[in-house]
């Protein structure tokens, strides 16, 4: 809703692989997009080394081939850049600092489900802030 009120429809969904692939793709069929004529998604996957209770991530890296990924889209196109949750930021931060290697910095917005209070880097939209821990069982160890 918060992306429909801010009148954006992007030309590409960048999806934060894990967990923003579910979402980008809903968003691309369903949320924003048809599923006639979805928007395209793309994937980004990154290297994460996280601290030893695997909350918080201490160093993220992007782990793609940056030519093909970007491939086929103009500078100034409009791009959402979407993951599940934003704890610390890190990951977001890594993926949009990726991305402006690649657009226009005003044409790339954020979106995540959930987002820490504290998080460094905060999505533009969001859909629950929380100072909670948020941990998915299948990254556990």
């Amino acid at each position: 809703d918060k992306i429909h009120k801010a009148n954006f429809k992007p030309d590409v969904i960048f999806a934060i692989c894990p967990g923003g692939v579910m979402i980008a793709e809903w968003l691309s069929r369903k949320g924003i997009g048809d599923f006639r004529n979805p928007i395209p998604v793309r994937v980004i996957n990154l290297s994460n080394k996280r601290s030893s209770d695997g909350v918080i991530a201490e160093s993220v890296v992007v782990k793609d081939d940056l030519t093909s990924i970007v491939a086929g889209f103009e500078k100034k196109a409009k791009v959402l850049l979407v993951n599940d949750i934003s704890r610390g930021g890190a990951s977001l931060k890594a993926a949009h600092d990726f991305l402006n290697q690649y657009f226009e910095k005003e044409n790339i917005v954020t979106a995540s489900l959930f987002c820490h209070e504290d998080a460094r880097a905060k999505p533009i939209h969001f859909t629950i802030m929380t100072k909670k821990t948020i941990r998915f069982e299948w990254k556990e160890k």
